[in-house]
């Protein structure tokens, strides 16, 4: 199965999400909460790393908008998962300590801000918006040009028509656009097919154990398909696009300023009561797991 994808898109009609769906098979989730540079990424690393190190296997979910940044992690043997619960992707129990819970990384950033970080906050928050939006309009544009062409694999939703796991193997982001098509299974056989192939692959095909990869700019449509059972992935390859281009540097601006944020957070973080307090969790969580 899968280790590495996107649960997210920054797409043609702006910003997707099939968190909702997360963690798959009806795991339990840990809502990770806290503001910009507060360590969440860095505390799903820890646990994923060691976890890997007792012997399990993690599913990392990346950051459809930076990929050096975690957003989720998921424990298949243990059916438990954690995930950024912060804008976009805001999250909440819905029935809380029965199907999730909280985990409170902003208890370790002494707040509130000064009055001069405050202000340089709002601009920089102020900033990021702008810049998504800018993106968003010029992906917008990207998206009814790869629609006028029709080099697509337009997607059957309906309940019961097409079955398997859904999420993302390739992302618009800061740094252009990101593939994980190489962490896919490594043994996977990967041909690229037209779309019209990869719709009657979809179509013909009935397996739970399917992988369908939407298409980050137009997430009603497949740009692959993975056969786990086969050791197959079938894809196609979408045209290149000078919005995406010129999308994906707004993007790279509003991480920019996403990164002299955390900055002002970080300065506020008491890193070492963070530490001990990942040590601490780590040791509860996986001695749960051997008593």
């Amino acid at each position: 199965m899968i280790s590495k994808y996107f649960l997210a898109a920054n797409s043609a009609g702006g910003f997707f999400s099939l968190y909702p769906a997360f963690p798959p098979d009806g795991g339990y989730l840990h809502i990770i909460k806290g503001g910009p540079g507060t360590g969440k990424s860095t505390f799903m690393r820890r646990i994923g790393l060691e976890a890997e190190r007792r012997g399990y296997k993690v599913e990392y979910v990346f950051c459809s908008g930076d990929t050096r940044s975690l957003d989720g992690i998921y424990i298949r043997e243990l059916r438990e998962g954690w995930a950024d619960g912060t804008a976009p992707h805001t999250a909440e129990p819905a029935l809380f300590g029965v199907d999730a819970d909280y985990v409170n990384l902003g208890q370790f950033c002494g707040t509130p801000l000064l009055s001069g970080d405050a202000e340089k906050a709002y601009a920089l928050n102020a900033e990021i918006k702008t810049r998504y939006a800018e993106a968003y309009r010029l992906l917008f544009k990207a998206g009814c040009e790869r629609r006028a062409k029709g080099d697509m694999c337009a997607l059957e939703f309906a309940e019961g028509r097409l079955r398997g796991r859904r999420c993302f193997l390739s992302a618009i982001s800061r740094d252009g656009v990101a593939e994980l098509y190489g962490e896919a299974p490594a043994e996977c056989e990967t041909e690229t097919v037209t779309p019209e192939g990869l719709m009657r692959a979809l179509q013909s095909n009935s397996a739970a154990e399917t992988v369908i990869c939407l298409d980050p700019l137009l997430p009603d449509c497949a740009e692959a398909v993975l056969f786990p059972d086969s050791r197959m992935v079938l894809r196609t390859i979408a045209p290149e696009s000078g919005y995406i281009e010129k999308a994906v540097r707004a993007i790279g601006k509003a991480g920019d300023s996403h990164d002299e944020l955390e900055g002002i957070y970080k300065q506020y973080m008491d890193y070492e009561a963070l530490n001990d307090f990942i040590d601490e969790y780590l040791a509860a969580l996986f001695c749960y797991y051997v008593n």
